[in-house]
Protein backbone atom coordinates (compact mmCIF):
# COMPACT_ATOMS: atom_id res chain seq x y z
CA UNK A 1 0.00 0.00 0.00
CA UNK A 2 3.28 2.28 0.02
CA UNK A 3 4.85 4.36 2.89
CA UNK A 4 3.10 6.32 5.58
CA UNK A 5 3.93 9.00 3.68
CA UNK A 6 2.20 8.16 0.47
CA UNK A 7 -0.85 6.43 2.60
CA UNK A 8 -1.12 10.32 4.16
CA UNK A 9 -1.10 12.07 0.56
CA UNK A 10 -4.02 9.83 -0.89
CA UNK A 11 -5.78 10.36 2.33
CA UNK A 12 -5.59 14.31 1.24
CA UNK A 13 -6.20 13.68 -2.50
CA UNK A 14 -9.62 12.10 -1.05
CA UNK A 15 -10.08 15.26 0.81
CA UNK A 16 -9.23 17.28 -1.89
CA UNK A 17 -11.28 15.00 -4.44
CA UNK A 18 -14.42 15.08 -2.31
CA UNK A 19 -13.88 19.28 -1.69
CA UNK A 20 -13.79 19.47 -5.31
CA UNK A 21 -17.18 17.16 -6.07
CA UNK A 22 -19.44 18.98 -3.41
CA UNK A 23 -18.15 22.60 -5.02
CA UNK A 24 -18.82 21.14 -8.51
CA UNK A 25 -22.36 20.37 -6.98
CA UNK A 26 -22.58 23.82 -5.78
CA UNK A 27 -21.43 25.83 -8.98
CA UNK A 28 -24.38 23.71 -10.73
CA UNK A 29 -27.13 24.31 -8.15
CA UNK A 30 -25.65 28.14 -7.94
CA UNK A 31 -26.48 27.95 -11.80
CA UNK A 32 -29.33 26.46 -11.55
CA UNK A 33 -31.09 29.43 -8.97
CA UNK A 34 -29.23 31.88 -11.08
CA UNK A 35 -31.36 30.64 -14.10
CA UNK A 36 -34.38 30.57 -12.15
CA UNK A 37 -33.73 34.22 -10.51
CA UNK A 38 -32.91 35.63 -14.59
CA UNK A 39 -36.26 33.98 -15.77
CA UNK A 40 -37.88 35.52 -12.84
CA UNK A 41 -36.91 38.71 -13.30
CA UNK A 42 -37.51 38.61 -17.05
CA UNK A 43 -40.79 37.79 -16.48
CA UNK A 44 -41.60 40.49 -13.52
CA UNK A 45 -39.76 43.13 -16.24
CA UNK A 46 -42.59 41.84 -19.33
CA UNK A 47 -45.05 42.72 -16.44
CA UNK A 48 -43.94 46.02 -15.63
CA UNK A 49 -43.31 46.85 -19.40
CA UNK A 50 -46.87 46.68 -20.11
CA UNK A 51 -47.86 48.29 -16.70
CA UNK A 52 -46.12 51.34 -16.41
CA UNK A 53 -45.76 53.67 -19.43
CA UNK A 54 -44.79 56.89 -17.62
CA UNK A 55 -41.31 58.15 -17.27
CA UNK A 56 -40.50 56.89 -13.60
CA UNK A 57 -41.65 53.20 -15.28
CA UNK A 58 -39.15 53.80 -18.07
CA UNK A 59 -36.57 54.68 -15.25
CA UNK A 60 -37.27 51.38 -13.81
CA UNK A 61 -37.39 49.30 -16.50
CA UNK A 62 -33.70 50.72 -17.86
CA UNK A 63 -32.46 50.05 -13.95
CA UNK A 64 -33.62 46.79 -14.36
CA UNK A 65 -32.33 46.23 -17.99
CA UNK A 66 -29.13 47.42 -16.58
CA UNK A 67 -29.45 44.67 -13.92
CA UNK A 68 -29.92 41.67 -16.28
CA UNK A 69 -27.31 42.51 -18.23
CA UNK A 70 -24.83 42.80 -15.66
CA UNK A 71 -26.15 39.29 -14.10
CA UNK A 72 -25.62 37.99 -17.51
CA UNK A 73 -21.99 38.76 -17.00
CA UNK A 74 -21.69 36.95 -13.98
CA UNK A 75 -23.85 34.20 -14.97
CA UNK A 76 -21.25 33.51 -17.87
CA UNK A 77 -18.44 33.64 -15.70
CA UNK A 78 -20.33 30.41 -14.09
CA UNK A 79 -21.05 28.79 -17.17
CA UNK A 80 -16.99 29.60 -18.05
CA UNK A 81 -16.06 27.66 -14.81
CA UNK A 82 -18.80 24.90 -15.58
CA UNK A 83 -17.64 24.13 -19.36
CA UNK A 84 -14.46 24.17 -18.00
CA UNK A 85 -15.12 21.50 -15.28
CA UNK A 86 -17.13 19.17 -17.89
CA UNK A 87 -14.41 19.59 -20.43
CA UNK A 88 -11.76 18.37 -18.29
CA UNK A 89 -10.73 15.11 -17.18
CA UNK A 90 -12.29 15.03 -13.96
CA UNK A 91 -11.04 10.87 -13.25
CA UNK A 92 -8.34 12.20 -10.47
CA UNK A 93 -11.85 13.01 -8.26
CA UNK A 94 -11.58 8.94 -7.86
CA UNK A 95 -8.58 8.67 -5.94
CA UNK A 96 -7.22 5.39 -4.16
CA UNK A 97 -3.78 4.30 -3.45
CA UNK A 98 -3.17 2.57 -7.05
CA UNK A 99 -3.71 6.35 -8.75
CA UNK A 100 -2.80 8.83 -6.26
CA UNK A 101 0.06 10.11 -9.29
CA UNK A 102 -2.25 10.24 -11.67
CA UNK A 103 -4.52 12.43 -9.98
CA UNK A 104 -2.53 15.32 -8.77
CA UNK A 105 -1.29 15.11 -12.68
CA UNK A 106 -5.06 15.43 -13.52
CA UNK A 107 -5.71 17.89 -10.71
CA UNK A 108 -3.22 20.38 -12.37
CA UNK A 109 -4.38 19.44 -15.23
CA UNK A 110 -8.02 20.95 -14.37
CA UNK A 111 -6.32 23.98 -12.14
CA UNK A 112 -4.36 24.88 -15.76
CA UNK A 113 -7.35 24.50 -17.59
CA UNK A 114 -9.66 26.66 -15.60
CA UNK A 115 -7.16 29.33 -14.62
CA UNK A 116 -6.99 29.17 -18.52
CA UNK A 117 -10.47 30.36 -19.15
CA UNK A 118 -10.50 33.00 -16.29
CA UNK A 119 -7.69 34.88 -17.92
CA UNK A 120 -8.98 34.20 -20.95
Amino acid sequence: MGSPEQQHGVGELHADSAAIKRGIDRLMTQINTMNTTEQQVNELNNVLRSAYVSGAGQQLQAGINTWLDKYRQVKTKFDWVIDGLMQSDTTFLDVDANNSDTATQFSQSLYNELSAKSAG
